[in-house]
């Protein structure tokens, strides 16, 4: 590994400092995705189409539901 750090100088430290924060963002992100599952309130904020009536011409919103289900709603 030494020899990759030298070829795409890359400090050593540096490079395990941001692995170390990757995966410490990992562990939250999947915290709290476990979290979410387990409650009964919504993940995002409420979208109020009726703003939006004057001000776009089109919109889509696309609402990842989680387990690949998907919900995607285009209008315009």
């Amino acid at each position: 590994m030494q020899a990759f750090y030298r070829q795409e100088r890359v400090n050593v430290n540096t490079f395990y400092g941001w692995r170390s924060k990757l995966r410490a963002r990992t562990v939250v992100t999947a915290h709290r995705a476990a979290v979410r599952e387990e409650s009964s309130e919504p993940a995002g904020a409420f979208i109020d189409l009726e703003a939006l009536e004057g001000s776009a011409t089109r919109y889509e919103i696309r609402l990842d539901l989680g387990r690949g289900v998907v919900l995607q709603v285009v209008r315009g």
